[in-house]
């Protein structure tokens, strides 16, 4: 799941900072629903507060690329 990060990365869909940050989000999700019992919720909350727009960036990023096509 986290290479088709790299994989937009490289065909130009997503720019390099973007990917590698996203990246790290599915890195994150991973360990929600396999380690969910070391996740801190305060951890959590920061991410709720803090990066729900990187949805929103990689949606128009995708719709962008694919309108280039």
């Amino acid at each position: 799941m986290i290479e088709v990060f790299d994989i937009l990365n490289s065909a130009g869909a997503l720019e390099t900072e973007f990917a590698e940050n996203i990246r790290g989000m599915a890195g994150y999700r991973n360990r929600l629903v396999h380690m969910y019992n070391q996740v801190d919720k305060n951890e959590i909350y920061q991410i709720l507060q803090n990066r729900l727009d990187d949805f929103d960036t990689f949606v128009n990023a995708i719709m962008d690329y694919v309108k280039s096509l």
